[in-house]
């Protein structure tokens, strides 16, 4: 086991200092989580500071279309497409993202999404596409936040 986790570890970097893209950076990122939990959703986020957004810049998982568009249908708009408004954020929710740590995001889809749909329907939505827990860590660089990964699963 030990073996497979440090021949992982060696791809991933080996990959990744291949690349120049962020938005390749975040692929790989979202792709090697995804190899990691096998059953679930991944997404990553950037945070821009200068404008006070994030945006998904990846996601892995979302291959079922037909149940995807449902939710989608559902929250009246594509979470992949939306930029969200940093001073919407709660401070004790950015508490999260600042922690360096894998936490469980109590009230997922709901708090991941800043609070821009009805808790309701992101409730319908995590139960449509099989959500029971939802997952994150922030980054950060020289103390500004850079971004998240979220992960979604079972």
């Amino acid at each position: 086991m030990e073996n497979d986790q440090l021949s992982f570890l060696v791809d991933f970097s080996n990959k990744i200092n291949l690349l120049e893209n962020i938005d390749e950076i975040c692929l790989l990122i979202c792709k090697s989580t995804k190899d990691l939990i096998a059953e679930g959703y991944v997404a990553v986020a950037l945070f821009d500071n200068e404008k006070n957004v994030a945006t998904i810049k990846a996601t892995e998982g979302f291959y079922d279309t037909k149940l995807i568009n449902k939710g989608i249908k559902l929250l009246k708009k594509d979470p992949r497409s939306i930029k969200f408004n940093l001073k919407n954020i709660r401070e004790e929710d950015l508490k999260i993202y600042r922690s360096g740590e894998l936490r469980l995001v109590n009230g997922g889809l709901y708090i991941v999404t800043s609070r821009k749909f009805p808790k309701t329907i992101c409730r319908i939505v995590e139960k449509l596409l099989n959500i029971n827990f939802v997952y994150t860590i922030g980054f950060s660089y020289l103390g500004h936040d850079v971004g998240a990964v979220f992960i979604f699963v079972d």
